[in-house]
């Protein structure tokens, strides 16, 4: 399926596939242990408790964008032009998100000192869940590693640390341990992927201590990258404000229920993640060849993403009943509702995925920003009013029309990227272009 959109036919795209290939099997193997132990932590807590784990980790992951500074494509980008400064870029951006992950968690720190939490346990399991912020500065050497399109060390590191991690929560099930104890485990998985990645390095390259600090590398980094920290954190607001308002508004219980239909919702984006990353240098190649080329590239990216999507939504709505009792059991029926409306969210989050990486090779960062704070704003407002009518159901809605905002109607506002909206519109209508050939 792939190689017949993609049209492959170089070494170096085969190189790419292969480079998907250890990505999707980390991620598809990550996946099946989190759905695994998920279900599992889900049932051990049940819909309250569960939900209350879930505000502080849609908490602590809002905070994710404030640390990365919008630099993960930019790097990858970077490194990819300018290899021989790989210890400067890596250098700069490390110390830069070093700073950053500190700083973040202090302020946590402080806030929940000073109680400007809704209740002192959910600021508590913020806390704990926040720690994870401070290992994300090592995720710069991931960037290395996709510039170069060679992941399946870091795969492998990765898959055996997390083996690790979702083992400690094992553990914790079995001892009926606390919530708390699993927001400690959230960011501890953190802290053991920044090992894997350390590990990934030294076999590469031996030694972190050749990594440079640069004032004028952070200057060009911060310039190209500050447009999308804005359009990031945009991003995951949108994407997790929803559980956020949801636990402000309406009891726990509803929370957990929406959690555990977003998890499986969200179990899928991964997929269009995987792709995008590893097929991003093709995309980057093909530009310097030939407009036409880089063009065809991109649409054919967008019929795969499309039809990928689509079909996995129209599945999921049939079966989300069926689904929910088998992994959660009785107590998270009313979750069923919920997942089958949310599932066709991840039709704009597989073309969203698309844009983001039209927009970094094109540097239209300014875009970014302005269709992700359209997206969250659109969400807000949504979530302000539905959730308090229809609970879970319209925190749903609301993510559909907000993403649906922010990844596609959006483009056809703007001359700069009205080509992008046909490219999606023809990708919708990707079976009927088929049945002509």
């Amino acid at each position: 399926m792939i190689e017949k959109l993609i049209n492959i036919k170089s070494d170096d795209v085969r190189k790419y596939l292969s480079n998907t290939f250890w990505l999707m099997l980390e991620k598809v193997f990550r996946l099946l242990i989190n759905v695994f132990v998920g279900i599992w932590i889900a049932r051990s807590l049940g819909p309250a408790n569960y939900g209350t784990l879930n505000f502080g980790i849609a908490f602590a992951t809002v905070l994710f964008p404030l640390v990365h500074f919008g630099l993960q494509g930019v790097l990858v980008k970077e490194l990819y032009s300018s290899m021989q400064d790989k210890e400067t870029i890596l250098g700069t951006s490390f110390v830069l998100k070093t700073i950053l992950g500190l700083s973040v968690f202090l302020s946590m720190l402080i806030f929940y000192h000073f109680g400007l939490f809704p209740t002192k346990d959910q600021g508590y399991i913020v806390l704990l869940s926040s720690l994870s912020v401070v290992f994300l500065s090592f995720t710069v050497i991931e960037s290395w590693f996709e510039a170069k399109a060679e992941n399946r060390k870091v795969s492998v590191y990765k898959g055996i640390f997390f083996i690790i991690s979702s083992g400690i929560k094992v553990l914790f099930i079995f001892n009926e341990m606390p919530v708390f104890y699993f927001a400690l485990a959230y960011s501890l998985e953190f802290f053991l992927a920044a090992i894997a990645l350390i590990i990934s390095y030294l076999g590469e390259e031996g030694s972190l201590f050749n990594w440079r600090y640069s004032g004028s590398v952070l200057r060009k980094l911060i310039n190209k990258s500050w447009l999308l920290i804005l359009s990031s954190f945009s991003a995951i607001l949108y994407l997790k404000v929803d559980q956020i308002m949801l636990g402000n508004m309406t009891s726990s219980d509803d929370l957990g229920y929406y959690s555990a239909a977003v998890k499986l919702s969200e179990a899928w984006y991964f997929v269009p993640l995987v792709l995008g990353n590893a097929l991003f240098p093709a995309i980057l190649s093909a530009k310097q060849e030939s407009y036409v080329k880089y063009k065809r590239r991109i649409q054919q990216l967008s019929d795969l993403f499309f039809v990928l999507s689509f079909f996995l939504a129209f599945s999921v709505t049939f079966s989300a009943k069926f689904w929910i009792r088998v992994f959660y059991g009785e107590a998270y029926e009313p979750s069923a509702v919920i997942l089958q409306i949310h599932i066709w969210a991840g039709v704009f989050i597989f073309l969203r995925t698309v844009l983001s990486k039209w927009l970094i090779a094109e540097d239209k960062y300014w875009f970014s920003l302005l269709s992700q704070v359209s997206g969250a704003v659109s969400n807000i407002v949504l979530n302000y009013f539905l959730i308090p009518i229809y609970g879970g159901i319209g925190a749903a809605i609301a993510t559909i029309i907000s993403y649906s905002i922010t990844s596609f109607f959006i483009l056809a506002l703007f001359k700069e990227t009205r080509n992008m909206f046909f490219i999606f519109l023809r990708s919708m209508f990707f079976p009927v272009r088929m049945f002509r050939l």
